[in-house]
């Protein structure tokens, strides 16, 4: 097991918290807090070789913006859950973009799902 020094000198994230117990008082807790995922949504436009354009609704103003998401071969891809590829993208559906650990790294993880069809019109 790691000591606290050698974790949080590999930047581990940590939250501590009094652990007594009446045989062991005075004895800290540690518990590992896992960072929370930061994820982009937005409907895939196109695609520039290993580069997907993005349309994203900023969720305040409803403006849409398009981004360039760069990605590699150690990109994971699924399609409604199912393992995919980037050339099963099609135009119009929609995206959960995991970005890379660092910035400016390729999308780690993209998830699709199928483009919903627009619904009939009831024109009588």
């Amino acid at each position: 097991m790691r000591t606290l020094a050698a974790a949080l000198t590999l930047g581990v994230a940590f939250s501590v918290a009094p652990f007594v117990q009446p045989a062991h008082a005075g004895q800290t807790h540690v518990q590992q807090v896992q960072a929370k995922k930061h994820v982009v949504k937005g409907t895939f436009s196109s695609m520039d070789g290993n580069t997907l354009m993005v349309s994203v609704t900023n969720k305040k103003t409803g403006d849409k913006k398009d981004h360039k998401i760069k990605t590699d071969s150690s990109t994971k891809v699924t399609l409604d859950g199912k393992d995919a590829t980037l050339t099963d993208l099609k135009a119009g559906q929609e995206l959960k973009i995991t970005p890379g650990a660092n910035k400016g790294d390729p999308a780690s993880e993209i998830e699709a799902t199928s483009a919903v069809a627009p619904a009939p019109s009831d024109s009588k």
